[in-house]
C-alpha cells in the first residue's frame, strides 16, 4: 500500500500453498489466514488485532469485519488481500 509516493504498508505470502500473509507497517506485523481450507471467512491477527473477515452468505459481495483492533489501516489492507483473494478464486472457478 502506497501514500504520497511512499510505502505504508507490505504483505507478504508465507506459503505459495496455503492463504496466509504477513503484513508489515505501521511498525506492526500482523497475519491474515484462511480460518479453514474450504471457507472463504480469514482471519486477521496481530498487536492490538483480533478480527475475521468474512462474507455475509456464499452468494454475495457483501462481507463484515468482526472483532476488535486498535490499526484501522492494517485492517483495510487486510479486507483489500481478503477480496483480491476471492475474486482471484472467483475467476479461477470460472474458467
Amino acid at each position: 500500500m502506497r501514500h504520497a509516493g511512499r510505502s505504508v504498508m507490505d504483505a507478504y505470502k508465507t506459503n505459495p500453498f496455503t492463504r496466509s500473509f504477513e503484513i508489515h507497517g505501521n511498525q506492526k506485523t500482523a497475519s491474515l489466514r484462511a480460518v479453514s481450507a474450504f471457507g472463504r471467512s480469514m482471519d486477521v491477527s496481530g498487536t492490538g488485532i483480533s478480527a475475521t473477515i468474512e462474507p455475509a452468505h456464499a452468494f454475495t459481495r457483501r462481507a463484515s469485519i468482526n472483532g476488535n483492533w486498535e490499526d484501522l489501516e492494517t485492517v483495510l489492507f487486510a479486507f483489500w488481500l481478503t477480496v483480491t483473494l476471492w475474486k482471484r478464486q472467483a475467476n479461477a472457478a470460472a474458467s
